[in-house]
């Protein structure tokens, strides 16, 4: 019995188009695959491999008992939450294209908590695509995945929602390839058709996977010398540095010959795809895009990062850094504030919207520094638009938002002594006391405890923990105070 006609052509598309072009990665879900095509997989993994390309194949079943054993490892062996991997997980995360067959929706927390962590998650972050195979529908596969209870594994929640999401952000599944197929349209994700649509109601004519050279862009937009890019990258806060490179390269090849390049998540199309259309227009009709979602990349010149020596390529390469974090370690003197300061304009000229920049300082000098800094290069009403806070205004900011949450009424103040705060809860346990038990904390004051509440924040020690361990009467004294003093 030959496989029906839509998953035959979507499984012929996959092998003709994955690695053909640098660009989105498009995985798919076959649904409805029994036994009886193993066949037609058995043609895309030999025409894959013919391509140079050397996919891993993995069954469903072998998936599940892996996250049985691995579950096991990683709770029995796992020091802090620390991740335990066997050579498996490397090469479902790291190989160019994997392939799950015979794959059906998980019905408990491990079989959850492996497929989100250890197969879809780390393939979308890292750009790989996948195929996955189940005999099932595509409205049975979710329905059983609904009812799978919510995972969590060391305070690391996984639910249902989070994986289906994903599913969803990454994958064209069989009812998608057949409404683009029935349009004329290329496969494309969700979040890619969606936008896709709004802006052709906008009277927009967006060319959907543009291939230019060796890349293949999005969507599109190009009349006369005008010409635009929008693209919808998946993971984008994750990427590793090999992707950094490779986009960085792309947007070179664009700028270098006149594109303007938009850039969106698959979160904020999703959300928001009507108005990210709307930037989209913005953009062709005015060259200027005024929401703040996305990023507008135009090839404008970078502001000038005059006070840096020349020769200082770490500090360039700090402030010209690509996604991922980056940590500057210097000591005074050294121009930290002033990198800050220079990264904060490139991130701008880069197309970030201000409102979606923070800068958070030790000390409101160091940032009113900056914050003169930054209005010498930019104009003031970008600078107010940027969130520009002190570690204690930011705090003060955010309890204030959360009154309920931290069961605190207004108004709330600022205490900049924390010692007095701690003076007052030792005074107050000190009272509770017995006369033994008072006579050996005597030389216990404000300053031994906040050192000790100190030590235990910096190792992420919680007033439970302290108290559970505590072995003595003033170790005992010390987890109280911490925890009012929490």
């Amino acid at each position: 019995m030959p496989p029906h006609d839509d998953g035959h052509e979507a499984i012929k598309w996959f092998e003709t188009s994955a690695g053909l072009y640098l660009g989105s990665v498009r995985s798919l879900f076959a649904s409805e695959f029994t036994a009886e095509h193993d066949s037609v997989l058995e043609e895309t993994i030999i025409g894959l491999k013919a391509r140079g390309l050397s996919p891993v194949v993995v069954t469903g079943q072998a998936i599940f008992q892996q996250a049985e054993y691995l579950w096991g490892e990683s709770n029995s062996k796992s020091l802090f939450g620390k991740p335990v991997a066997s050579k498996l997980e490397l090469e479902l995360a790291s190989d160019s294209v994997v392939i799950v067959k015979d794959v059906i929706a998980p019905s408990n927390e491990k079989q959850l908590w492996y497929f989100y962590n250890h197969l879809i998650y780390p393939r979308v972050a890292a750009g790989h695509p996948t195929v996955m195979v189940t005999p099932v529908s595509y409205e049975e596969f979710l329905r059983c995945g609904a009812a799978c209870p919510d995972s969590e594994f060391r305070g690391r929640a996984v639910t249902w929602e989070k994986l289906f999401w994903l599913i969803e952000a990454s994958m064209i599944n069989l009812d998608l390839f057949r409404l683009m197929r029935q349009q004329g349209l290329p496969p494309m994700l969700k979040a890619e058709y969606y936008l896709w649509m709004s802006l052709r109601e906008r009277g927009l004519n967006v060319l959907p996977q543009h291939v230019l050279g060796d890349y293949v862009l999005d969507l599109a937009l190009i009349e006369n010398d005008r010409r635009l890019d929008v693209e919808i990258d998946g993971l984008a806060t994750v990427f590793g540095y090999a992707h950094e490179a490779e986009e960085a390269k792309r947007n070179l090849v664009l700028l270098s010959n006149g594109w303007q390049i938009v850039r969106f998540t698959t979160a904020e199309v999703l959300n928001n795809y009507n108005h990210c259309a709307e930037a989209v227009e913005d953009v062709w009709r005015s060259g200027r895009k005024k929401s703040p979602l996305g990023r507008l990349l135009t090839g404008q010149k970078v502001s000038a990062i005059s006070d840096l020596p020349d020769n200082d390529d770490h500090q360039l390469g700090a402030i010209t850094h690509g996604g991922g974090p980056a940590v500057v370690i210097g000591g005074a003197g050294t121009g930290k504030t002033t990198c800050v300061k220079h990264r904060v304009v490139y991130l701008v000229n880069q197309g970030i919207s201000p409102e979606s920049i923070l800068t958070i300082s030790h000390s409101p000098e160091t940032l009113r520094s900056v914050k003169l800094g930054l209005e010498q290069i930019l104009d003031k009403q970008t600078v107010q638009r940027l969130h520009l806070w002190s570690w204690h205004d930011l705090g003060l900011k955010v309890l204030k938002e959360n009154l309920a949450a931290v069961k605190r009424k207004s108004p709330l103040k600022l205490e900049p002594n924390p010692q007095k705060i701690i003076q007052r809860l030792l005074s107050k346990q000190k009272k509770e006391l017995d006369a033994n038990t008072l006579d050996l904390t005597t030389g216990l004051d404000e300053f031994t405890v906040a050192q000790a509440i100190s030590m235990y924040k910096a190792n992420l020690v919680s007033p439970k923990e302290v108290k559970d361990r505590a072995q003595d009467e003033i170790e005992k004294l010390i987890a109280k105070v911490y925890q009012s003093y929490e």
